[in-house]
């Protein structure tokens, strides 16, 4: 076998862009216009969505395909009168555990759980559901309607309650 020493360039001049897993990350900060909400497409996959804005946003995840993932990061705090929220698309379902986590206790790690049939998304108030500095979390798609929830932290105050949405 031989291996050509030519390098192919993916996605020049071309207005459809490429998926090229592994190679550059899209960094996504949308406005707070844009976040009302913010329409994430498959092309974005592999993004990092960030909250950046203390008066709150809204991602919507695309229609499930199995193997799409974004990544979520709070970089500002969110006021406890505005939210930071995270839906799926029509008929989609979120799977997976996330960890609670207070600021001001040092023992604090409360999971919940989404059962993938009835959760619709992630929303966090800066308080209670988190939303605070810090918070991550990654959605991936395992098939036509599940996103899987891993490598999850969400940071807030008082006591932790589950930041999972039904409606």
């Amino acid at each position: 076998m031989t291996i050509t020493s030519e390098v192919e360039r993916l996605g020049i001049d071309s207005t459809e862009g490429c998926r090229v897993s592994g190679v550059h990350r899209e960094v996504l900060t949308p406005t707070l216009v844009d976040l009302i909400p913010y329409v994430l497409t498959a092309d974005q996959s592999g993004a990092l969505c960030i909250f950046a804005n203390a008066a709150g946003g809204e991602y919507e995840l695309p229609a499930a395909e199995a193997g799409l993932w974004f990544e979520f990061q709070a970089t500002v705090s969110v006021t406890s009168t505005e939210l930071y929220t995270v839906k799926c698309a029509t008929g989609d379902f979120i799977a997976g555990v996330i960890v609670g986590g207070n600021l001001t206790i040092g023992a604090s790690g409360d999971p919940f759980t989404a059962n993938g049939s009835t959760h619709l998304g992630l929303t966090h108030n800066g308080s209670t559901t988190g939303g605070l500095i810090g918070m991550c979390y990654k959605l991936t798609a395992i098939d036509g309607t599940t996103w899987v929830l891993t490598e999850s932290v969400d940071v807030g105050s008082g006591t932790n309650a589950t930041p999972f949405i039904t409606s």
